[in-house]
């Protein structure tokens, strides 16, 4: 074999009902809107303008990742469009922007029609060969979870503004990490990076294993595996961050699956045998 076998095109290619886009597109366009005639009438003057201005800029690419991207493929540009927009509506959540929250949230329930609606056409392909099967949508699921599971985290520390990122100091300060605002800063687009690689399935392969290796890192610098198993234990024990190891090593078996970026991306370009094998496992 010369290439990546690429499985699982129809289903990939599967789109929710326009509407339903559309849906989505208005209430994110409406949101920044209203944001920016809100700011600048005065209600939100008080807010830390890089917040506002990082909390714009991540929802105009959502929208422009929806209405565009999703033309080229619907899982690339959704995948991207929700990142960006989870982004957008935990910085607003950070910094109490009501009309935001509560405009995302609607945005977001329209998210989970739009995949809710692609999963189920995938598990009803009759044709057992194209079908992504319902083994491949619950790993897909879980997939976008665990990546996007970090969107809060990085967020915080590079796009929320100064409160959100002094308490991130604080806290490594308290562990003991040398140069704080460096490595609060270097943990933040860690975070970021495995919300792209895993979230979206980019170099999905090569993410896990960065990933994992990130996980352990941040559970040695914390104490954790001082600390007892259990997560509740007072400091947090090694619980929750070993069973994230585990899950993201997982990916590592058969990559991202059809619902992801790298599928787009091998499904359009000859790519090295090397580059491949990143994204998904490779017969030769």
């Amino acid at each position: 074999m010369t290439g990546a076998s690429v499985e699982n095109e129809p289903a990939a290619s599967i789109e929710p009902p326009g509407k339903l886009r559309l849906a989505a597109l208005v209430v994110m366009a409406a949101c920044l809107v209203a944001m920016a005639v809100s700011y600048f009438g005065g209600t939100y003057a008080g807010l830390p303008p890089g917040a506002v201005v990082f909390m714009s800029l991540w929802l105009l690419l959502g929208v422009a990742a929806l209405a565009l991207l999703t033309r080229v493929s619907f899982a690339v540009g959704f995948l991207v469009s929700l990142l960006c927009m989870l982004v957008s509506w935990r910085i607003a959540a950070l910094q109490g922007i009501d009309l935001v929250i509560y405009g995302l949230l609607v945005a977001f329930l329209i998210y989970l029609a739009m995949f809710g609606f692609v999963a189920w056409r995938g598990v009803k392909q009759p044709d057992p060969a194209v079908n992504h099967h319902r083994m491949a949508w619950h790993l897909t699921l879980i997939r976008i979870y665990i990546g996007f599971d970090l969107v809060p985290h990085f967020t915080e520390k590079l796009f929320a503004g100064p409160g959100p990122r002094n308490e991130d100091i604080k806290s490594f300060i308290e562990l003991g990490v040398p140069s704080p605002e460096f490595f609060v800063t270097l943990a933040g687009l860690c975070e970021l990076g495995i919300a792209i690689g895993i979230g979206l399935g980019l170099l999905t392969r090569l993410a896990a294993v960065c990933s994992a290796a990130y996980y352990m890192i941040a559970t040695i610098l914390g104490h954790h595996f001082f600390l007892g198993f259990i997560w509740a234990s007072p400091g947090g024990g090694w619980e929750y961050p070993v069973l994230m190891m585990v899950l993201l090593i997982s990916f590592v078996i058969g990559g991202a699956g059809a619902f992801s970026v790298d599928h787009a991306i091998l499904r359009r370009l000859t790519l090295p045998l090397w580059v491949r094998r990143l994204m998904v496992p490779v017969r030769d």
